[in-house]
């Protein structure tokens, strides 16, 4: 079972707007083998209403990422309904979404940038060969 914050948890607390909804990261994890149930949270204010939801649904394990912020907080909830708070995955440097999205608008900025070289060499070159070409056609005017 995977309890998902909501949108609006995610503008709050990690101050930018999600990349997916709560809807498609709901329909991504309900794709997994290994989860039974999705349950989507509303926005929680406080840490008493995380505490409400597992004297509801009472899970035998409250799973974390090393170094989660809210470790102890999990760790009472768990021991209130003796659960245990198991570490299930370790908290990989580099690899948050935030850092990911930044590394795209640093990469598209460059990338803008390029292009915006590469278009200036292309159209002073275009022009050059357009004045080359006015020049020596009869025409519109002869080669200096």
């Amino acid at each position: 079972m995977v309890a998902l914050e909501s949108d609006e948890f995610i503008r709050v607390h990690k101050k930018r707007e999600p990349v997916h909804s709560q809807k498609d990261r709901a329909l991504l994890l309900q794709s997994l083998k290994a989860v039974d149930e999705v349950i989507p949270l509303p926005y929680f204010s406080s840490y008493s209403d995380y505490e409400q939801l597992v004297q509801k649904i009472r899970p035998t394990i409250i799973a974390i990422t090393e170094n989660d912020p809210h470790h102890k907080e999990k760790e009472q909830q768990a021991q209130a309904i003796g659960a245990s708070c198991i570490v299930v995955t370790p908290l990989v440097p580099g690899y948050s979404t935030t850092t990911i999205l930044n590394n795209w608008l640093t990469l598209l900025h460059f990338a803008s940038f390029c292009v915006k070289i590469v278009g200036m060499n292309i159209l002073s070159i275009l022009n050059n060969k357009i004045q080359y070409f006015s020049l020596s056609n009869p025409l519109i005017g002869k080669k200096k």
